[in-house]
């Protein structure tokens, strides 16, 4: 250590003071000058000369080797650091890019568009009939702005098959086809369901189909029928099919099958020929007959065309060779009744030979009638009439037009079989009352009763009964007037005029006469005086 040097002064970057060189000397302490400069805050002394080794005056040191913290920092210092971190965190995010070392970048998905989710069954159709043991295919259509993750089928609420991740058959449009099979016969509601890939549920309306046993599984045994009227024989399923020749009421057929709107059957004659339904009277259920799809009808020689105005038109059918002896049928008239919830058909024999038996009359599909055909027995003179309803459900309320055909098979032999199918025009319903008046006598006072064949009659105001002779007249008020349609009201004990030889009653509601009835006055009867007999003289005796 050199002299003057004091023990355990601290140097600059060591905890112990160096030792000096061995070579040279320690140099003499000297006192510090006024103006050097200061290190750390303490002066230094200036430069010795070359000769002489001086030592550096030591850095104060904080405790633990740090700077003194009160000493003050330079904004500039921090302005730096701050800058520094900066680049040295730029620096690092992009090499960190570089490398790769990020997570990808994940591209927005866009939501599913705005399409109405719908599911529907396009095969079969409601009402179809599937055999038991059978896979019968189901064809579906599903609509949805989402992609669909599976489509189920549900037979009887039993999933019976599904396909999973179905192709698209268009942007938001799925076709698919499923298969279902039928273990028993009865009803079953087929229902297709499609799940998204968001779990979204798109069911379609339940379709109700029949399954029913097969053929050959059918007891064997024949469904009999028994002819009821005389109906033609065709060649297939309709009226423009030709005709191959006619049954007889109380014949008997085999029925081998049927439509599926039930309306004609398939009988053992000719090798399979056709009759209506209507005509055959079954001793057993239609579900004995197996259904017979037949190719398209051929087309109708006569196209029946309801006039647009007037009140009936004959339209002329299949002409045929006019047969000397037999009768003649016509549809003569037809008109709406009870409200229009009946429409009353009369048919005519204008021949000059009379019939008796069972016939057919049907209407077009027009009206709402059910059945639209009828088979009725009818006992028809020459010239005779007979009418047949039809019930219509819901009634007709306005004007309508409907064709009328009797026989339309034409299985009755006439002397005119160009006349059988009539157009008429239907007037709307009379919906109001229709009143009349009947009146009696029982000791010398008057009854009288009011009949309603309409509507239900409720008179706003009072209604006035009067009974007029000659120059005399007695009349009852009525207050409040009911007559429920066809019923009637009876008002008794009324008051006969003395005078006149007839007397006539009339019905006034708001002062305007309604209905009305004549009948002879008895007090005019019990006025004529009787004559009293002239005595004859007795004879003088002689």
């Amino acid at each position: 250590m050199p002299p003057g040097a004091p023990d355990g002064e601290p140097l600059i970057g060591g905890d112990a003071p160096l030792p000096p060189p061995p070579s040279l000397p320690a140099p003499p302490r000297r006192p510090l000058e006024p103006d050097a400069p200061v290190i750390g805050g303490a002066p230094v002394a200036p430069e010795p000369p070359s000769w002489a080794y001086r030592r550096p005056a030591p850095v104060p040191l904080t405790p633990r080797g740090r700077r003194d913290e009160g000493a003050p920092r330079s904004p500039v210092f921090y302005l730096g650091v701050l800058l520094a971190l900066a680049i040295a965190g730029t620096l690092v995010f992009l090499l960190f890019q570089l490398l790769g070392g990020g997570e990808e970048a994940v591209e927005p998905v866009a939501p599913p568009p705005d399409v109405p989710a719908e599911a529907r069954i396009d095969s079969p159709n409601a009402g179809d009939r599937m055999t038991v043991g059978q896979e019968r295919t189901v064809v579906a259509s599903i609509v949805s702005g989402e992609a669909l993750a599976r489509v189920e089928l549900l037979v009887g609420g039993i999933v019976a098959d599904q396909r999973f991740g179905p192709e698209r058959s268009g942007e938001n449009e799925w076709s698919v086809a499923l298969a279902a099979g039928f273990a028993a016969a009865g009803e079953y509601d087929l229902v297709v369901r499609a799940i998204t890939i968001g779990g979204e549920e798109i069911a379609s309306e339940p379709v109700r189909v029949l399954a029913e046993a097969p053929v050959e599984a059918t007891p064997a045994r024949a469904l009999r029928g028994a002819v009821v009227a005389v109906a033609g024989l065709r060649t297939g399923p309709g009226e423009t099919y030709g005709q191959a020749g006619t049954l007889e009421p109380g014949d008997t057929v085999t029925v081998t099958g049927r439509t599926r709107d039930l309306v004609w059957l398939e009988v053992e004659r000719g090798g399979g020929l056709w009759v209506r339904r209507d005509a055959v009277t079954l001793d057993g259920s239609l579900d004995l007959a197996p259904v017979r799809e037949t190719g398209p009808a051929p087309t109708s020689p006569a196209t029946l065309t309801p006039e647009p105005t007037g009140t009936s038109t004959a339209t002329p059918t299949a002409s045929a060779t006019p047969t000397s002896g037999a009768p003649d049928f016509i549809a003569v008239n037809a008109v709406l009744a009870d409200g229009g919830a009946v429409l009353r058909v009369t048919i005519s024999n204008p021949s000059t030979n009379p019939f008796a038996g069972s016939i057919v009359v049907g209407v077009s599909d027009d009206v709402p009638a059910n059945p639209s055909e009828q088979v009725i027995n009818v006992s028809l003179p020459p010239n005779g009439t007979a009418d047949i309803e039809f019930a219509l459900d819901p009634p007709l309320t306005a004007q309508a037009s409907v064709n009328v055909t009797v026989d339309p098979d034409n299985a009755i032999a006439e002397s005119n079989e160009d006349n059988n199918a009539t157009s008429f025009v239907l007037a709307a319903p009379d919906t109001g009352a229709r009143l009349s008046l009947a009146a009696g006598i029982s000791g010398g006072l008057l009854t009288v009763t009011i009949s309603n064949e309409g509507a239900t009659l409720v008179a706003p105001t009072d209604a006035l009964l009067t009974v007029t002779g000659a120059g005399e007249t007695v009349s009852r008020t009525i207050s409040p007037l009911v007559v429920a349609g066809g019923g009637g009201a009876t008002f008794d004990d009324l008051s006969v005029p003395r005078t006149g030889a007839a007397i006539t009653i009339r019905l006034l509601i708001e002062g305007v006469e309604v209905a009305s009835v004549e009948m002879p006055n008895p007090n005019a009867a019990a006025s004529t005086p009787t004559p009293t007999p002239t005595p004859t003289p007795a004879p003088a005796e002689g």
